[in-house]
């Protein structure tokens, strides 16, 4: 799946934060009350924490866990998957009960939390699996 010897591409970095951005985007201009006339620098500001968390996830969670996963040299990128979408998943819900969102009931809310990482994790896993060979 990786290898240990050699760290991810930028790209791999940069691809699955951005798809994870979008998504989050996605669930945050659902979430918003009604449109209103927003600059562009407050959409920033509301991605803001998302991009960072994200990135986070990337560095303390995925990439550790592909130097692991090519250390034992385990092969099995839908296991990385699932294993990186558990924790995302605990996380997720450790971060949606700290700030007792979870209370809310809201599926939307749950979700803009939940999916974006797992867009993140997937996006990564195929980024890793089909990796271009350095030249």
């Amino acid at each position: 799946m990786g290898d240990a010897k050699s760290g991810p591409s930028i790209w791999t970095w940069i691809v699955p934060l951005l798809a994870g951005t979008a998504v989050y985007f996605l669930f945050a201009e659902k979430l918003e009350v009604p449109p209103s006339r927003v600059v562009w620098s407050e959409e920033l500001l509301e991605v803001a924490p998302a991009v960072m968390l994200m990135l986070l996830f990337q560095v303390f969670v995925l990439f550790p866990l592909n130097i692991l996963f090519a250390r034992r040299q385990l092969d099995r990128p839908l296991f990385f998957l699932a294993v990186s979408t558990l924790i995302w998943v605990a996380v997720s819900i450790v971060i949606l009960h700290g700030t007792d969102t979870l209370k809310q009931g809201d599926l939307w809310v749950d979700a803009s939390v939940i999916v974006p990482g797992i867009v993140v994790a997937a996006v990564y896993m195929l980024m890793i699996v089909y990796r271009l060979p350095r030249s």
